[in-house]
């Protein structure tokens, strides 16, 4: 009977199914949820179950209680704060280190040098530290201890950065002989130095370098205990939620961070009192972290690893629970179910027996065993692994090296030229400027990490970690392409998406691998014994050696190239192949095929080729080029829509006023001649001259309109043409994706419904607008014909002349065409509608059902 309807009745028909199937979901919802939307939503932004639901595990009866609940996001969020305050660093370091390096004298080859440092000793430290931190024995839990170890480090660094080149003057470096007041935008000097070696700053360059290391190691490293912490005080049914609140706050926090950055500091009482800008964001950065890093080592208490042992409680909780997350046949909703497991530094082989780890055990593991652990790693958590070093070397390119490319390539500044030159000011410009693109990156970071965990049940991890690392690659290259500063914050919306992605995902599947025991989809395993902690930071240490190759890489590619521009060209370059080795990740449960959505939907119809594209190897190339072509199209109908009505609005306004002016020509002539007569007006010899010249500017005024628009014709013609195939093809696609998903989810349907109208609704104020114009300019004719000229003005010398000449040009209307074959007008516009759903209409016919 559905098919029957589908074919006599077309998209209605499929409209009143898609009715039927959403009203039989909304009485499922209500039978689900009968206490309505208020615990809805309390459940979903504040983690408070339903009343009326059962307890999900029993709680413990100790002063540890609070592990085995749910948390609110309130309490993620207070555990989430030390990544927040590591971000604020992150963003004085990223933004400050590379200028300032490059202030006091470092060249840029070897600059990039510089962040190698920090990484050959976290590719080592981390994973040990992570080791150690699973064996950890203090009676304040294995994370805390190492948090604030790593703490003090980042502060060290804090503090060393901004007064480096203090520090050295202290020590003996050489202070120039000729020096004037003239306070540089970034620097934490407080002169101009004018003489030739005052760029040579040996023990100020010494502790620079020293500040950079401790800040970033230290950051870098505090990340994983920081992360494992979470794990190990939430319940499983909380660490998705706990990831992307982990991820928000790292998104705020970097947001707020590179904001500091952009105000100017020293045009205010805080700079002033800090002695200069750099050293204002750093000391309010330093207050801002020591607050963040307080509220998470004091939110929840962690059980010692002693106590661990000794609770046979806690040990048949390890051995009875499951994390499980089943999926329909279609590759629909996943259910995350009740019984689950804590993390923590549990492992479970494939017969399904859990054990704590050794060191769980109280046996003392020798650093050897561990590196092994490290190196001999299961084939799934190396993949794991090579997808987030790809990923960590395209985001260090975008995070080091930003703000210099934008003060470079972008605002066209010298970082060695003389402080107060103009070429030295707009680099300072363009790195101020460039904090604030971050600032927008950060804040994307934290938009998109409130939405992402809702995308991973939806649409599945795989499609969410692929397509985020796409989003930033074509960002990238499009900043690269225009190099603008609109194209600065634009663009840097898309490295947001990536980081957030890079930020979850990862461990998202680290912490599904140990809940499961699957350590490899084909049945093998690594045959050690591994912590959480341990993988986390193997991980985690990924961003040591792509800051390590990065720092090599970089430099000469900048010296390559020539330009800083290469920066953003490798980070696009990066990211594609970090979007390739995700795919081949092992998702388990996590994973939908085919590669990224339904074959239908992506590819816009089901199209019978001569040769089988549906398979693992050519999908993906068959996707991604239907995805460009779609994306590519999107983008061109947008951006042309956008410049055509800009031009159009200013053509409109034009010919209104000028069309005013015409009609009322006599009025506002005779309004300084309140005192002659009308019928004195053609022998009065100062009106005379007054209507004339009157006349003579509008005449000209008309003659620059019409050369603006013929200017707009021939540039827009063929552009038109192409937009009118474009928009009529993208109607199509969209339109088609729209009436075939409304089965698949209302989500789906909305957003490509949404899409198709903007684009239809574009179109027409295109066409609407261009007609408009040709219906303005026939009417000047009219408007001047209505002036009053038969009252004798045009007895006056050159009016009569003037007055036929500009009847005579409005008589020719101006027409918009699309390359010279179709008018651009209300009534083309439904033609091409008219035909875009006859070729719709096509589209669902042939569908293959």
């Amino acid at each position: 009977m559905t098919d029957k309807l589908h074919e006599y009745q077309g998209i209605t028909g499929r409209l009143h199914c898609a009715r039927d199937r959403y009203r039989e979901r909304l009485s499922q919802w209500r039978e689900q949820h009968p206490r309505g939307v208020r615990d809805v939503v309390a459940e979903t932004f504040f983690g408070i179950p339903n009343s009326d639901e059962a307890p999900e595990r029993v709680w413990q009866d100790s002063e540890y209680s609070d592990l085995y609940r749910r948390k609110s996001r309130i309490e993620l969020m207070r555990i989430s704060a030390a990544v927040m305050g590591i971000e604020f660093s992150y963003a004085g370091e990223t933004a400050f280190v590379s200028p300032t390096l490059l202030q006091i004298g470092v060249p840029h080859h070897q600059m990039t040098l510089v962040w190698a440092l920090s990484p050959l000793i976290g590719f080592f430290m981390t994973p040990l530290l992570g080791s150690l931190s699973d064996r950890c024995r203090s009676k304040f839990g294995r994370r805390r201890p190492f948090i604030v170890l790593m703490s003090v480090g980042v502060l060290l660094g804090l503090i060393l950065v901004p007064n480096g080149e203090a520090i050295g003057y202290a020590l003996g470096d050489e202070l120039p002989v000729n020096r004037t007041d003239a306070p540089s935008a970034l620097g934490p000097r407080s002169s101009v130095l004018e003489t030739e070696g005052s760029n040579y700053h040996p023990w100020g360059i010494l502790f620079t370098v020293l500040g950079t290391v401790f800040l970033d190691f230290d950051a870098d490293a505090c990340q994983s205990p920081a992360r494992a912490y979470l794990l190990d005080v939430t319940v499983p049914e909380d660490h998705a939620k706990g990831l992307s609140t982990f991820t928000v706050m790292a998104g705020l926090g970097g947001f707020m961070g590179y904001a500091l950055g952009g105000i100017n500091w020293d045009d205010t009482k805080l700079g002033d009192f800090f002695g200069g800008h750099v050293r204002a964001v750093f000391s309010l950065i330093t207050i801002i972290f020591i607050a963040c890093v307080s509220a998470t080592i004091t939110s929840f208490k962690e059980i010692p690893l002693g106590e661990v042992n000794d609770q046979e409680e806690f040990r048949k909780l390890a051995q009875n629970e499951r994390i499980q997350e089943s999926f329909d046949e279609d590759g629909s909703e996943k259910n995350l179910k009740k019984d689950n497991v804590m993390y923590g530094s549990v492992n479970q082989p494939e017969n399904g027996v859990e054990h704590i780890s050794e060191a769980a055990h109280g046996e003392t593991l020798s650093l050897r065993h561990y590196l092994k652990s490290i190196v001999l790693m299961p084939s799934s958590l190396r993949v794991v692994c090579l997808t987030n070093l790809f990923c960590w070397m395209a985001h260090v390119c975008y995070s080091l090296y930003f703000t210099d490319f934008v003060g470079e390539a972008v605002f066209g500044g010298d970082p060695a030229a003389p402080v107060g030159s103009e070429s030295r000011m707009d680099y300072e410009a363009g790195v101020r400027f460039g904090c604030w693109g971050m600032a927008m990156y950060s804040l994307s970071c934290a938009c998109y990490s409130t939405i992402i965990e809702k995308l991973i049940k939806r649409l599945g991890a795989k499609r969410v970690y692929v397509g985020g690392l796409c989003t930033y690659s074509f960002g990238m290259m499009a900043l690269c392409a225009i190099r603008a500063p609109a194209a600065v914050l634009l663009c840097s919306w898309t490295a947001g998406v990536m980081y957030s992605t890079l930020f979850t995902m990862p461990y998202l599947l680290v912490a599904h691998y140990h809940a499961t025991g699957m350590w490899d989809s084909g049945g093998g395993g690594c045959g050690e014994t591994r912590g959480i902690g341990t993988d986390v930071a193997v991980v985690s240490s990924c961003v040591f050696v792509a800051q390590l190759l990065v720092s090599f890489i970089m430099g000469l590619a900048v010296k390559a190239v020539g330009t800083t521009a290469a920066v953003v060209a490798v980070a696009a370059t990066l990211a594609a192949c970090a979007a390739l080795t995700a795919t081949q990740i092992t998702y388990l449960d996590l994973f939908l095929d085919p590669l990224l959505d339904d074959v239908e939907y992506n590819l816009a119809a089901d199209t019978n080729l001569p040769f089988n594209f549906k398979t693992p190897l050519l999908y993906p190339i068959a996707y991604l080029l239907v995805m460009v072509a779609l994306w590519y199209a999107g983008f061109y109908v947008m951006v042309t829509g956008a410049t055509m009505q800009s031009h159009l609005v200013h053509l409109l306004c034009q010919f209104i006023i000028l069309e005013d002016c015409f009609e009322n020509l006599l009025e506002e002539c005779s309004e300084d001649f309140t005192s002659t007569s009308e019928s004195e007006f053609i022998y009065n010899k100062e009106f005379a001259e007054s209507i004339t010249q009157r006349l003579s500017n509008l005449v000209k005024q008309h003659q620059f309109i019409l050369s603006l628009t013929r200017d707009l014709k021939a540039v827009v013609s063929v552009p038109m043409l192409a937009q009118l195939a474009v928009t009529g093809s993208v109607i199509c696609v969209v339109g088609y994706q729209g009436a075939t998903t409304f089965d698949q989810g209302i989500v789906k349907a909305l957003t490509s419904i949404i899409f198709l109208v903007y684009n239809i609704f574009e179109l027409y104020i295109v066409c609407r607008w261009c007609e408009e114009i040709t219906t303005l300019s026939s009417k000047l004719g009219e408007a001047i014909y209505y002036s009053g000229w038969e009252r004798g003005e045009s007895q006056i010398r050159g009016v009569r002349s003037t007055i036929l000449i500009v009847m005579a040009r409005a008589h020719k209307p101006l027409y918009f065409t699309a390359g010279g074959m179709y008018n651009l007008t209300v009534d083309s516009f439904a033609r091409l509608m008219k035909g875009s759903y006859s070729v719709l209409t096509m589209m669902l016919g042939s569908r293959s059902e």
